[in-house]
């Protein structure tokens, strides 16, 4: 083959396999979020149906306690009382005006917090309660390959990886975390040769997963068999230019 037609060649399975990765998601370190926000958000359309559903009927904290079993309720307030104690304000909903595209976002989690062992304590307790719920198929549930359910949801029939990290997520967001703290990432696996998505908090210098894979949380950049692919807030949705190798 001449060296131009090989060249087309590699630049055209690069962009395949650019495009198979882009059903998985990713971060670190975590950018400023685009101007583009919405058109950005509405490339996902099944991460749009969740943000949306959960600004006009949020899931935490009533249809989510509603679900809670007294063992889990027991754990869920113990949780609660956690978030009390570090100075957070409990049961927001999922966004508020400030942190709308455009505003100066008011802060509720102060930036010196996120690196504290409370912080830590408390992802690390998140993920712990919602990953005791079971893994269920979407095609099990919904009776489709990929569904992204809200945290309503997930409470009454479990779910796949992205559902843990969005419930996850909106538990974090209802405890008092700021958006901007927090990101639901698509990722490769490699050991498994699966996409995969788990959440993302920024720590102080340092970004934790929270996977429903492990009860641990660890710094996102020593996982290296997990390739970034996007991720996604309430605010935008990022893809990953530069990756793991």
């Amino acid at each position: 083959m001449k060296p131009a037609a090989l060249k087309i060649v590699q630049y055209i399975l690069s962009l395949a396999a650019l495009s198979v990765l882009a059903g998985m998601a990713a971060c670190a370190p975590l950018p400023r979020p685009r101007p583009d926000v919405e058109g950005a958000v509405k490339r996902l359309p099944k991460w749009e149906r969740v943000r949306d559903s959960e600004k006009t009927s949020p899931s935490f904290p009533d249809a989510f306690e509603a679900r809670l079993d007294p063992v889990k309720m027991k754990r869920w307030r113990e949780i609660v009382e956690l978030a009390k104690d570090a100075g957070l304000p409990v049961n927001l909903p999922g966004s508020t005006k400030e942190d709308e595209p455009g505003n100066n976002p008011r802060p509720v989690v102060a930036p010196a917090f996120s690196a504290t062992p409370l912080y830590t304590e408390l992802l690390s307790a998140v993920n712990v309660f919602f990953n005791s719920w079971p893994y269920t198929k979407d095609q099990d549930v919904w009776d489709i390959d990929d569904h992204w359910a809200t945290p309503a949801e997930f409470m009454q029939y479990s779910g796949d990886c992205e559902d843990y990290a969005i419930a996850k997520y909106y538990a974090l967001r209802c405890l008092g975390v700021r958006a901007d703290l927090l990101r639901v990432a698509a990722v490769w696996d490699k050991r498994r040769r699966k996409g995969h998505a788990v959440l993302l908090a920024q720590a102080g210098n340092n970004t934790l997963t929270l996977d429903n894979l492990s009860d641990s949380i660890v710094n996102f950049d020593d996982i290296h068999h997990y390739i970034p692919v996007y991720y996604v807030n309430e605010q935008s949705m990022w893809t990953i230019a530069s990756r793991k190798n």
